[in-house]
């Protein structure tokens, strides 16, 4: 079977309705979206990051749609863009990357409602209090998902995001602030599609490790 390219025009088309006589500017986008995931600052919210996202949730779609759920477009839209602006250290890197969504599915004529459903998930994934609808847990799950590997993918992951934020902070003032940002994780539930209910032991174990052993 072969694999689909979740950054490529036919899946964008595909998952994104845009009007036809705007479709010229797609191209253009992807092409800039890549280059914000590719700047030199980032080492965990990189392609690749944004890719094993998209890939997620193509493969979930697929599932909901042959399950009889409605299609879950617009969270294909919401994690394409919900790391487009990252900042290490910046508290409103989502405001601006829901900002950013808003004006380049405007110009690409999406409709207002899906564009401000896009613009909530995208916000949710800010991960300041549990989600309260269906669409919007997917979003979280699949952009916590790293938090339920293995230990040595976790830990290096860790690293990754140390390193982004070397240029504001030293490694133990980053370890200290992800300890708080993680503890809260610890008092409620992280996952809540079914989709992904079943790594919560994993990532919460993950997360323990984490506070005494780094």
């Amino acid at each position: 079977m072969k694999k689909i390219d979740p950054l490529s025009l036919e899946t964008f088309n595909s998952h994104i309705t845009c009007k036809p006589d705007r479709l010229i500017f797609v191209p253009s986008l992807i092409a800039s979206i890549k280059a914000m995931y590719g700047e030199n600052h980032r080492h965990y919210h990189t392609l690749f990051h944004l890719t094993d996202c998209l890939e997620k949730v193509l493969r979930i779609l697929k599932i909901d749609y042959s399950q009889g759920y409605l299609a879950r477009q617009n969270v294909y839209a919401a994690l394409f863009f919900h790391d487009a602006v990252y900042i290490p250290g910046f508290p409103e890197n989502e405001v601006l990357s829901a900002k950013l969504a808003r004006s380049c599915l405007t110009k690409l004529g999406v409709n207002e409602n899906y564009i401000c459903d896009i613009e909530r998930y995208i916000l949710a994934t800010r991960h300041d209090h549990a989600p309260e609808k269906e669409d919007e847990w997917l979003v979280t799950d699949i952009d916590l998902s790293s938090l339920a590997v293995p230990w040595e993918v976790f830990k290096g992951n860790a690293e990754k995001l140390a390193r982004e934020h070397r240029a504001v902070c030293s490694r133990g003032e980053f370890i200290y602030g992800q300890k708080i940002f993680l503890k809260r994780f610890l008092a409620r539930k992280i996952f809540g599609t079914y989709h992904f209910t079943k790594y919560e032991d994993l990532a919460k174990e993950n997360i323990g490790r984490f506070m005494y052993v780094i």
